[in-house]
Protein backbone atom coordinates (compact mmCIF):
# COMPACT_ATOMS: atom_id res chain seq x y z
CA UNK A 1 0.00 0.00 0.00
CA UNK A 2 1.26 3.18 -0.98
CA UNK A 3 0.63 6.33 1.15
CA UNK A 4 0.64 9.70 -0.33
CA UNK A 5 1.48 12.91 1.37
CA UNK A 6 -1.10 15.82 0.53
CA UNK A 7 0.03 19.48 0.17
CA UNK A 8 -2.01 21.29 -1.86
CA UNK A 9 -2.50 24.93 -1.52
CA UNK A 10 -6.53 25.74 -2.17
CA UNK A 11 -8.67 28.31 -1.43
CA UNK A 12 -12.36 28.09 -0.36
CA UNK A 13 -14.39 30.90 -1.05
CA UNK A 14 -18.36 30.21 -0.62
CA UNK A 15 -18.02 26.34 0.00
CA UNK A 16 -15.97 25.73 -3.44
CA UNK A 17 -12.54 24.28 -3.09
CA UNK A 18 -10.00 26.04 -5.73
CA UNK A 19 -6.57 25.45 -6.93
CA UNK A 20 -4.12 28.09 -5.80
CA UNK A 21 -1.65 26.72 -8.01
CA UNK A 22 -3.76 27.38 -11.15
CA UNK A 23 -4.86 30.97 -9.91
CA UNK A 24 -1.25 31.84 -9.63
CA UNK A 25 -0.13 30.64 -13.01
CA UNK A 26 -3.47 32.53 -14.41
CA UNK A 27 -2.35 35.69 -12.22
CA UNK A 28 1.14 35.26 -13.84
CA UNK A 29 0.23 35.20 -17.50
CA UNK A 30 -3.00 37.17 -17.65
CA UNK A 31 -3.66 39.25 -14.25
CA UNK A 32 -3.52 43.06 -13.92
CA UNK A 33 -2.10 44.48 -11.31
CA UNK A 34 -3.81 47.02 -9.26
CA UNK A 35 -3.22 48.99 -6.23
CA UNK A 36 -6.18 49.18 -3.91
CA UNK A 37 -6.68 50.68 -0.07
CA UNK A 38 -6.44 48.70 2.78
CA UNK A 39 -10.25 48.63 3.52
CA UNK A 40 -12.38 46.94 5.58
CA UNK A 41 -13.75 44.27 3.29
CA UNK A 42 -10.33 43.30 2.50
CA UNK A 43 -9.31 43.19 6.14
CA UNK A 44 -12.48 41.14 7.39
CA UNK A 45 -10.26 37.92 6.17
CA UNK A 46 -8.13 38.33 8.94
CA UNK A 47 -10.69 37.51 11.43
CA UNK A 48 -11.70 34.15 9.89
CA UNK A 49 -10.48 30.82 10.82
CA UNK A 50 -8.70 30.07 7.32
CA UNK A 51 -5.72 28.67 8.72
CA UNK A 52 -4.16 25.96 10.92
CA UNK A 53 -1.55 26.24 13.73
CA UNK A 54 1.05 23.21 14.27
CA UNK A 55 -1.48 21.03 16.26
CA UNK A 56 -4.05 21.22 13.08
CA UNK A 57 -5.96 23.60 15.32
CA UNK A 58 -7.95 26.39 13.40
CA UNK A 59 -6.40 29.81 14.29
CA UNK A 60 -7.55 33.00 12.52
CA UNK A 61 -4.64 35.17 11.00
CA UNK A 62 -5.38 38.24 13.69
CA UNK A 63 -5.04 35.47 16.53
CA UNK A 64 -1.14 35.59 14.86
CA UNK A 65 -0.80 39.04 14.55
CA UNK A 66 -1.66 39.61 18.27
CA UNK A 67 0.04 36.80 19.86
CA UNK A 68 2.75 35.69 17.75
CA UNK A 69 3.47 32.77 19.93
CA UNK A 70 -0.30 30.69 18.71
CA UNK A 71 1.49 29.66 15.38
CA UNK A 72 5.27 30.25 14.93
CA UNK A 73 5.37 28.67 11.59
CA UNK A 74 2.59 31.24 10.65
CA UNK A 75 3.95 34.19 11.71
CA UNK A 76 7.36 33.40 10.06
CA UNK A 77 5.75 33.22 6.96
CA UNK A 78 4.12 36.46 7.82
CA UNK A 79 7.74 38.59 8.47
CA UNK A 80 9.09 36.53 5.27
CA UNK A 81 6.26 37.51 3.21
CA UNK A 82 7.54 39.65 -0.26
CA UNK A 83 5.00 42.41 -0.79
CA UNK A 84 6.24 42.49 -4.11
CA UNK A 85 4.11 39.93 -5.22
CA UNK A 86 0.35 40.98 -4.78
CA UNK A 87 -2.64 39.62 -3.71
CA UNK A 88 -5.34 38.17 -5.31
CA UNK A 89 -8.90 38.50 -4.78
CA UNK A 90 -11.92 37.35 -5.92
CA UNK A 91 -14.98 40.07 -4.84
CA UNK A 92 -12.83 41.07 -1.88
CA UNK A 93 -12.30 38.09 -0.52
CA UNK A 94 -8.92 37.05 -0.49
CA UNK A 95 -8.01 34.24 -2.43
CA UNK A 96 -4.23 34.18 -1.74
CA UNK A 97 -1.86 36.32 0.02
CA UNK A 98 -3.38 36.51 3.58
CA UNK A 99 0.42 36.29 5.10
CA UNK A 100 1.49 39.11 2.88
CA UNK A 101 -1.95 41.24 3.89
CA UNK A 102 -0.95 40.52 6.83
CA UNK A 103 2.64 42.11 6.46
CA UNK A 104 1.23 45.17 5.07
CA UNK A 105 -0.58 45.39 8.21
CA UNK A 106 2.36 45.18 10.26
CA UNK A 107 4.21 47.62 8.45
CA UNK A 108 1.28 49.53 8.39
CA UNK A 109 0.84 50.50 4.54
CA UNK A 110 -2.59 52.30 3.62
CA UNK A 111 -2.23 50.17 -0.08
CA UNK A 112 -1.60 46.91 -1.20
CA UNK A 113 -0.92 45.61 -5.07
CA UNK A 114 -3.58 42.73 -5.80
CA UNK A 115 -4.74 41.10 -8.77
CA UNK A 116 -8.72 40.45 -9.20
CA UNK A 117 -9.97 37.33 -10.78
CA UNK A 118 -13.38 37.64 -12.49
CA UNK A 119 -15.75 35.08 -11.97
CA UNK A 120 -15.62 33.45 -15.07
CA UNK A 121 -12.10 32.61 -14.65
CA UNK A 122 -12.48 31.90 -11.06
CA UNK A 123 -14.75 28.60 -12.28
CA UNK A 124 -11.91 26.91 -14.52
CA UNK A 125 -9.72 26.88 -10.84
CA UNK A 126 -12.45 24.85 -9.31
CA UNK A 127 -11.58 21.51 -8.10
CA UNK A 128 -14.37 20.33 -5.30
CA UNK A 129 -16.98 21.62 -3.39
CA UNK A 130 -18.13 19.02 -0.40
CA UNK A 131 -16.32 18.91 3.02
CA UNK A 132 -15.52 15.84 2.37
CA UNK A 133 -13.41 16.20 -0.71
CA UNK A 134 -10.02 15.69 1.19
CA UNK A 135 -11.06 12.27 2.34
CA UNK A 136 -11.46 10.27 -0.82
CA UNK A 137 -8.43 10.02 -2.64
CA UNK A 138 -10.33 7.87 -5.05
CA UNK A 139 -12.85 10.25 -6.62
CA UNK A 140 -10.55 13.20 -6.13
CA UNK A 141 -7.35 12.99 -8.67
CA UNK A 142 -6.10 16.34 -6.96
CA UNK A 143 -5.75 14.29 -3.89
CA UNK A 144 -3.00 11.91 -5.42
CA UNK A 145 -0.63 13.94 -5.65
CA UNK A 146 3.03 13.85 -3.82
CA UNK A 147 3.80 17.53 -2.84
CA UNK A 148 3.48 20.73 -4.46
CA UNK A 149 6.99 20.56 -5.09
CA UNK A 150 7.09 17.74 -7.08
CA UNK A 151 7.35 17.34 -10.88
CA UNK A 152 4.51 15.11 -10.99
CA UNK A 153 2.33 17.96 -8.94
CA UNK A 154 3.59 20.95 -11.00
CA UNK A 155 3.14 18.60 -14.18
CA UNK A 156 -0.67 17.81 -13.28
CA UNK A 157 -1.49 21.27 -12.40
CA UNK A 158 0.12 22.49 -15.40
CA UNK A 159 -1.66 19.81 -17.88
CA UNK A 160 -5.18 20.76 -16.20
CA UNK A 161 -4.57 24.71 -16.54
CA UNK A 162 -3.92 23.77 -20.12
CA UNK A 163 -6.74 22.38 -20.58
CA UNK A 164 -9.22 24.72 -18.76
CA UNK A 165 -7.49 27.98 -20.32
CA UNK A 166 -7.03 26.76 -24.12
Amino acid sequence: MVNFTVNMHTSTIDGKIYSVEMAIMWANLYGKKEKIKLMPKILKSLGEKGWFDENEKKIAPIEVLADHKISPMHWKKIREADLKYPILVHNSEIFDGVHRLCKAVLEDKKEINVIKIPKKVLDKFYIGSSKNFWKDPIQNVEKLVFDESSDVYQTLVETLFNLRFS
